[in-house]
């Protein structure tokens, strides 16, 4: 909020009544569609004094002059309307129908699974065989994703011809099964890239070069350049500020972690250690961005004393898909800019869609952005325009911040780069996960994603941007101990984006182990308990984790998933007895996918 944009009322605008006592503490936002305004405030629950209080929210206006129009506090007892664009559950099933249903066995609570089809090792008829034997036991949908993880490369080549008519093949058994069809977006499983992303569309970092002058001369020198990857760079700025009387500068602490360039791991952080002689006031920093050429040379009339100049642009992270097959590799996409997540999509889409399109209305088909593992991104092309137009005030004479440096005091630096790293995750969710729902429901898609994991996002944003969330749990070691605490949380968070957002599937990638929990271990009753435990924890749809693609008819144990994930094969000793499993899965989630959240 702009402060410029307050005044001070000579009288309340909003006070109690006989139904609400002592308001206060307001706070302000918008429904769900951004038609309506609203204000949250509390009220003492008693006239005595005392800390009793309730939360209230209710709807307010605006008059011809731009006021806001409280009105009065509201009787508990009055029924108001939902905002505007708030999504409404379905009905509930009546105690009939959901008990054909939990003893017949629902085909909308079918559980799911992942399917890895292993670096091009791809048959027809193991395509047929596996999602026969999917069905026979109960299993309703696939994940359908494209691997790699040290397995040797196979006859087929990603995207080639032979690679379209198999999974043409594969779509179209799946729906004569009746078996849901969601595929991840991009080869491997994360996050959104391959072959067809250049250095420009590929995900961003800022990167810098600094040296110090002495001024009172024309200053004429190739700037030197900064840390370039890929043969791609692009300049930001030129900055010029006077240098520090005691010697180069000196990062604050956790500057990197506050810049979006590595992980915060910490929680909340701020600068808690700087040096106090190194600070930079913003009215000495001089901008120098147009006196430097293409070629990085610049020429300056630079005034009396020492000068410290900064080059700062972007240049590419680097960072490649995930585990993706030999011939599916290539850079990620930049996650800041809708045009990088169009140009990956529709370079998919190319292929996919006329082997989709006759059965979008015979199964569910869709796509899926799996937990992300590529790091960090803390730049984009343009990102200055954004921050303009989302904070209200340039960047520019802030960006030393971005180094490790203190501009004007310790709290507008903190708020600066508070402001960057919001801005930041607002982009990953309006640019990236918001267009890829877009994108996927324009084509009549349903779009996933599993919100979560050491990237620069605000995880209920993003999972509030897709049809369909997903959290995860794993089996054996770090079901027992604390060695992956990061994944298990992620199924109360999918819970919590989907109970805000209106969602009554909330999906799981379920019983995925290590290297050490893996190798044919595992067997269904030994996997029952952290399933249940998961139920508890409001999942209602297991994806179990993994099917490997099986290409040869009779081969056992035959194709895995490198060291990954448990053996749910048909080539498994307990396949068909798995049905029974399977039930069991399918009758938890009969119930639980019609209960509501309290």
């Amino acid at each position: 909020m702009d402060p410029t944009s307050w005044i001070k009322s000579d009288k309340p605008l909003f006070e109690g009544n006989q139904y609400a006592f002592g308001v206060g503490h307001a706070s302000f936002t918008t429904s769900p569609d951004d038609k309506e305004y609203y204000i949250y405030y509390h009220t003492k629950k008693e006239k005595t004094p005392g800390w009793k209080r309730d939360v209230r929210l209710q709807k307010f206006t605006f008059d011809s002059s731009g006021m806001p129009c409280f009105g009065e506090p509201k009787s508990l007892i009055e029924k108001l309307p939902l905002p505007s664009g708030t999504i409404c559950q379905e009905p509930g099933k009546t105690i009939d129908e959901l008990e054909k249903n939990f003893t017949e066995l629902s085909a909308k609570a079918r559980p799911y699974t992942y399917w890895f089809w292993m670096n091009g090792n791809i048959t027809k008829d193991g395509i047929t065989k596996d999602l026969e034997a999917m069905h026979r036991i109960g299993v309703g949908g696939v994940f359908n994703l494209e691997g790699g993880t040290g397995i040797p490369k196979g006859p087929v080549t990603y995207l080639s011809p032979n690679w379209a008519e198999l999974k043409a093949h594969a779509i179209k058994e799946a729906a004569r099964l009746g078996i849901d069809y969601i595929m991840h977006n991009c080869p491997g499983w994360s996050s959104s890239g391959g072959p067809w992303i250049t250095p420009e569309y590929s995900m961003q970092m800022l990167t810098w070069s600094e040296i110090e002058v002495t001024g009172g001369q024309n200053i004429n020198i190739s700037l030197p350049q900064p840390k370039t990857v890929l043969n791609y760079y692009r300049d930001v700025a030129v900055l010029a500020f006077p240098s520090f009387e005691n010697g180069r500068p000196l990062p604050f602490s956790n500057w990197k972690e506050l810049n979006n360039s590595v992980f915060n791991h910490l929680g909340l952080i701020s600068i808690s250690d700087f040096d106090k002689q190194q600070i930079i006031r913003k009215q000495d920093i001089i901008d120098l961005s147009d006196k430097i050429d293409v070629a990085g040379k610049l020429c300056w009339d630079a005034p009396q004393g020492n000068w410290t100049i900064i080059r700062i642009g972007h240049t590419s992270t680097g960072r490649k898909n995930c585990a993706a097959p030999d011939t599916g590799l290539g850079l990620e996409c930049d996650k800041f800019n809708k045009d990088a997540i169009r140009l990956h999509f529709n370079k998919m889409m190319e292929r996919l869609y006329p082997m989709i399109k006759p059965y979008i209305n015979k199964i569910q088909i869709g796509l899926e952005i799996d937990s992300w593992e590529v790091g960090m991104q803390n730049w984009t092309s343009g990102f200055e325009n954004e921050f303009l137009d989302r904070a209200g005030y340039d960047l520019k004479k802030y960006l030393p911040a971005m180094t490790g440096k203190i501009v004007g005091s310790r709290e507008e630096t903190e708020q600066f780069l508070w402001d960057v790293r919001k801005i930041q995750a607002d982009l990953l969710a309006d640019n990236y996960y918001g267009e890829f729902d877009a994108l996927c429901n324009q084509y009549g898609l349903t779009s996933y994603c599993e919100p979560y994991d050491r990237g620069p996002m605000e995880e209920l944003q993003i999972g509030s941007r897709v049809d369909g969330v997903m959290g995860e749990f794993w089996n054996g070691l770090s079901a027992i101990f604390q060695n992956n605490l990061m994944m298990r949380r992620t199924t109360k968070l999918a819970t919590s984006i989907a109970h805000i957002n209106g969602q009554k599937i909330v999906g799981a990638e379920a019983y995925t182990s290590e290297p050490e929990s893996g190798r044919w271990q595992e067997y269904p009753f030994g996997l029952k308990a952290v399933g249940d435990k998961a139920f508890t924890e409001g999942i209602n749809r297991m994806v179990v984790h993994r099917y490997a693609m099986q290409p040869h008819p009779t081969a056992a144990p035959a194709m895995t998933l490198g060291p990954w994930g448990i053996h749910f094969d048909r080539t498994n000793t307990w396949w068909e007895p798995a049905r029974s499993w399977m039930d069991y899965l399918n009758r938890c989630q009969t119930i639980l996918q019609e209960g509501l959240f309290k």
